[in-house]
């Protein structure tokens, strides 16, 4: 603690922030505090609140020391280090989600005139497997599935020890590459023998290629009986 001041008095930093583990709870706070009675806390950043906690510790360092939460670390890299929300650690803190953060995590893999356009592509009946492969892709780099799905509402604590396989999806790709450009706007024309090169060149089998047919068939049914609903937001009833 001695050191700490010297290196306050000769730096003079403008700020000063406690890196707290939100899986400790309360035990966080009193070491906080120790920290802010001998330097002088700013701020502080609550790292972990991608696991199992849900940021009560928040409230308590908060309301019992009287800084600021900066940012909310929700995985181990950089771009892992999120903006500090009190309307959002409050949803989570009751369980309602996070569909803020989803939304923006959205924003920033697809742009507001891609996903109009893909949405209106979709309720013409023009979806194809070239627009699967992108609806997959955005998918992909909005990070863990199991993260992404964390943030609806009710979702979070069903899915507490699920993993979403993300091979999954890189073989639906690697399915669709294999494709021509017209086997990928018209998958109707899928022969058997075209499955079996399918298959071949991306290292999977007939019955892979078959499954991902159906899937996307259950889709377009699935988008058909949903373009004419409203959904509660004011939107379209689409899933993306």
């Amino acid at each position: 603690m001695d050191e700490l001041r010297a290196i306050k008095e000769a730096v003079k930093p403008s700020e000063i922030i406690y890196v707290a583990d939100s899986m400790q709870g309360q035990e966080a706070l009193s070491v906080a505090k120790t920290f802010h009675d001998t330097v002088g806390l700013t701020g502080a950043i609550l790292t972990k609140m991608d696991g199992d906690t849900r940021g009560g510790v928040a409230l308590s360092i908060k309301e019992a020391i009287g800084i600021p939460i900066k940012y909310i670390g929700v995985g181990e890299k950089l771009e892992d280090l999120d903006q500090f929300y009190p309307d959002r650690i409050a949803q989570r803190i009751l369980g309602l989600g996070d569909l803020q953060s989803l939304i923006e995590k959205a924003e920033q893999v697809i742009s507001e005139e891609d996903a109009q356009a893909m949405t209106y592509k979709m309720l013409r009946g023009e979806f194809d497997l070239n627009d699967l492969k992108k609806n997959i892709t955005f998918i992909m780099n909005m990070g863990p599935m199991d993260k992404v799905l964390s943030m609806l509402p009710g979702v979070g604590a069903q899915l507490k020890n699920v993993k979403v396989d993300k091979s999954v999806f890189k073989r639906i790709i690697a399915i669709v590459d294999s494709m021509t450009p017209a086997e990928r706007s018209n998958p109707n024309i899928l022969n058997l023998s075209r499955k079996q090169r399918v298959a071949k060149g991306s290292g999977t089998t007939v019955s892979d290629v078959n499954k991902l047919l159906k899937q996307y068939q259950d889709m377009k049914k699935t988008i058909k009986k949903l373009k004419n609903q409203k959904s509660p937001f004011g939107g379209l009833g689409l899933p993306f």
